[in-house]
């Protein structure tokens, strides 16, 4: 008996709860309206409570949270692709200026990550820059033409430097120069460097990497330099 009135109690908890679960949704489809509202008026009132226990969930769910989005992300893909595509083109003048104001204010660390970027890619640099030459010598036939005319007014307007390159280069053929590692990060192969194009023998190696970063930040002495100080 005992075990009897155990089961029909559970049969009616059972029953009791279904018939509960449809009165909430029945209400909740009948007031959908009114409960949206709350639910955006309680958001709006405690939206900093909120964002702060959602930040500690998501701090403690970690992998949770990344397992759950990358599912996410791979269900919706095509979906999630065409809104940010619409969204870039309905924005586009925003995230431009964003992107400006960003890029300002962050300039060092910018720089910083590209710099250890291009120096855990040195083999990838290389290629792209190879790869990108080509693809330009071949699509483009002028392509060519417009290289040697910069080639022939960078030589007329940097005749130190050419001179002191063909000289090292000479120097490099005949055994009297060695090629040495990036003087910096000890990268290999390294590029003849000159602090001043005065010497053409007096030389340090750096990387295509260091050597870029050198340039950008200083300014070798020239010849015309030199003429300058001497008048």
């Amino acid at each position: 008996m005992a075990g009897y009135d155990k089961k029909t109690r559970h049969e009616r908890y059972i029953k009791n709860k279904e018939r509960e679960n449809a009165q909430s949704k029945a209400y909740r489809e009948q007031h959908k309206e009114e409960i949206k509202a709350w639910r955006q008026k309680h958001r709006k009132e405690n939206q900093e409570e909120i964002q702060k226990k959602q930040r500690e969930w998501a701090e403690k769910n970690r992998e949770h949270v990344r397992e759950y989005m990358r599912e996410y992300y791979v269900a919706h893909k095509a979906e999630l692709r065409a809104k940010n595509k619409e969204y870039i083109k309905a924005h586009k003048e925003e995230l431009r200026e964003k992107q400006k104001e960003y890029r300002k204010k962050n300039a060092e660390h910018i720089k910083k990550k590209k710099k250890e970027w291009a120096n855990r890619n040195r083999e990838h640099v290389r290629k792209f820059r190879r790869d990108y030459i080509r693809q330009r010598y071949a699509e483009d036939p002028e392509f060519k033409d417009r290289v040697r005319a910069r080639r022939k007014q960078s030589y007329k307007k940097f005749l130190s430097e050419e001179r002191a390159r063909r000289a090292l280069s000479r120097a490099i053929r005949s055994g009297k120069v060695v090629r040495q590692p990036c003087e910096i990060c000890g990268a290999e192969p390294a590029e003849a460097h000159h602090d001043d194009y005065n010497y053409p023998l007096e030389i340090r190696w750096l990387c295509s990497v260091c050597h870029a970063e050198w340039h950008r930040n200083n300014q070798p002495i020239r010849k015309e330099a030199n003429d300058e100080l001497a008048r």
